[in-house]
């Protein structure tokens, strides 16, 4: 799993690859990833997030506002109360995945780690 997190200008905040263990659909990783990443901008101190993801099922289901009765319906659940903690907002937005490359880069780099892995570069 990949996750990347920048400011409002584009500069890397935080970056991690983690690997997961076990065997997981597409679906439930992106899911993974979504409440991943908002756990890393909460450690950040962010207070206004926009989560980007190119999976249209997770982003349909964080924004429709509907129970989610599927494989990853427990963890939009764990998604949507983590998004409630910011300060102000949180947005999920669909995202083609070529926008999504750097992310994907990670986790193939997580296929090569034994745990888990960040890098951070400190912001000016």
């Amino acid at each position: 799993m990949g996750v990347i997190v920048r400011d409002w200008t584009g500069h890397v905040l935080a970056a991690s690859s983690r690997q997961l263990s076990g065997v997981f659909s597409v679906v439930v990783v992106e899911a993974m990833a979504v409440r991943y990443a908002l756990g890393l901008a909460h450690e950040l101190g962010l207070h206004s997030v926009e989560v980007e993801g190119d999976c249209a099922e997770v982003v349909t289901a964080l924004t429709s506002h509907e129970t989610v009765l599927t494989s990853f319906g427990l963890i939009i659940e764990d998604i949507l109360v983590e998004a409630s903690q910011f300060c102000e907002m949180v947005s999920f937005c669909h995202t083609c995945r070529e926008g999504n490359v750097v992310a994907h880069g990670l986790a193939r780099h997580a296929q090569n780690i034994d745990d888990l892995e960040f890098v951070f570069h400190q912001c000016n």
